[in-house]
């Protein structure tokens, strides 16, 4: 049976053998990355800068790095992940909240759009009244050409406006009538 010190010893050893593999592994990938790159016999040079910006990067120390917090604070490795999950949590609920206010905000903005659509006249409804005061201007215009004894005035006005009319009719596209623009959705 092993003692407490072989036991801690063993661990040790297998973390360092962790860190080691996993070392050499990101030594791999750095030297892969970095080749081409960088001025020949400046690699190992790269190397450092590079892998020490990573490990300024993370939220936690790399795992190489781990089992030395390890030695000088036990228990130090549960703390991190247990503060990584903690700031996830927070990083969730401060997410959902953005959302939340996002769609309060989207929502406001429909209800004002709709609550603005009301008071506005529409361009169809504009065009509908500018329509009709031009005709009702035509037949009054028919009607004053027929009180003065210009009959044929007034048969030319109001020919005039039906033509405007059926012209304005026809000059309508229906929405079946239009062609697609794409030739695949035909």
């Amino acid at each position: 049976m092993l003692s407490k010190k072989d036991s801690q010893t063993e661990q040790d050893g297998s973390r360092d053998l962790v860190a080691s593999s996993e070392m050499e592994r990101l030594d791999d990938t750095l030297g892969k990355a970095l080749e081409g790159i960088v001025v020949p016999g400046k690699e190992e040079q790269a190397k450092a800068i590079v892998t020490g910006i990573i490990a300024e990067m993370a939220p936690i120390p790399l795992p190489s790095q781990m089992g030395e917090y390890e030695k000088i604070l036990p228990g130090i490795t549960q703390q991190f992940m247990d503060m990584q999950k903690e700031v996830h949590r927070h990083r969730e609920k401060m997410d959902a909240q953005a959302l939340d206010t996002n769609k309060a905000i989207n929502v406001e903005v429909i209800k004002s759009n709709e609550r603005m659509h009301g008071m506005v006249i529409s361009g169809e409804k504009f065009g509908m009244l500018v329509g009709g005061a031009v005709a009702v201007l035509f037949i009054g215009f028919a009607g004053f050409m027929v009180a003065k004894g210009h009959a044929t005035e007034a048969v030319a006005s109001l020919g005039l406006l039906g033509g405007v009319i059926i012209a304005l009719r026809f000059s309508k596209k229906s929405p079946n009538s239009e062609q697609p623009q794409n030739p695949q959705d035909k």
